[in-house]
């Protein structure tokens, strides 16, 4: 369920993120495409990694495993928050 729900948030969020960052601004910043394209990979890499962990210790704490109580309320906050993510960026945009 965890990938679905992942999948899901990629596909609304990343292409369109990325088409915003490596599109030129009305003013131009220095920044070349590559510079921005990097430099958003990464962030996102790292960002994801850090996401990751911190869940897991949240999720499963010990070394018996997951805690169902600790599991559902954790999925459907990451849930929320990837499906806010296309209304968010609109409304920053």
């Amino acid at each position: 369920m965890g990938y679905g729900v992942a999948s899901i948030g990629m596909g609304l969020t990343h292409l369109d993120t990325m088409n915003r960052i490596v599109t030129d601004p009305a003013e131009p910043d220095g920044i070349t495409h590559a510079q921005a394209a990097t430099a958003v990979t990464i962030a996102g890499a790292a960002g994801g990694a850090v996401l990751g962990t911190a869940t897991t210790a949240f999720v499963a704490p010990a070394a018996a495993g997951v805690e169902p109580s600790r599991l559902w309320p954790t999925l459907v906050l990451l849930a929320v928050g990837l499906l806010l993510t296309p209304l968010l960026a609109r409304r920053a945009a």
